[in-house]
């Protein structure tokens, strides 16, 4: 298991992403961190996984679905920086403006509310201060969960290619 989400080397299928990472990262992370209030240990418990995830999540896992797909693992980098570039377009003034103003601050507190309450209010108020930065903010989230569906719907080389062999015909169905 650790060897499948800590090492960039092989190949992993759709059927490998989707059941051994992306649905139990979906569900043990996002769907609680998004429905359940932000209260009694639930922020300790999702920065926690969110921590566990976070090497998986960028690096060794989408590396080897970009090797099923007969691509090389440095694209993963131009997504990164993509995703970099426009997320902290979008949050590091807001970062910043919490850090110097206490009541900002308070306007999003978080207590007693649900992560997408959170979210939903943040992204009001970017769209109401800065509609740019608001843009960019949407237009990463695309591109990030547009990676994730088209990691799920492509198909990988029916072969072995320079990156391993097909985990789907070397019987396995999952990964190399």
């Amino acid at each position: 298991m650790f060897d499948f989400l800590f090492n960039p080397n092989g190949r992993i299928s759709r059927k490998g992403y989707a059941l051994a990472f992306f649905l139990p990262s979906t569900v043990l992370l996002t769907i609680p961190s998004m429905f359940l209030p932000a209260e009694n240990g639930l922020g300790i418990y999702t920065t926690l996984l969110g921590l566990f995830f976070f090497f998986p999540s960028i690096v060794a896992v989408p590396i080897k679905r970009f090797h099923d797909l007969g691509l090389t693992g440095w694209f993963q980098l131009f997504y990164l920086i993509a995703i970099a570039v426009l997320v902290g377009y979008a949050m590091v003034p807001l970062f910043l403006e919490a850090m110097q103003n206490p009541s900002f601050a308070e306007e999003l507190d978080q207590s007693g509310r649900t992560g997408w309450d959170v979210t939903v209010q943040t992204w009001k108020f970017m769209a109401e201060t800065s509609p740019d930065r608001f843009i960019a903010m949407i237009i990463g989230t695309v591109v990030q969960y547009g990676q994730m569906v088209l990691f799920l719907i492509l198909p990988g080389q029916r072969r072995a290619n320079k990156y391993g062999n097909d985990p789907v015909i070397t019987g396995r169905g999952f990964a190399d």
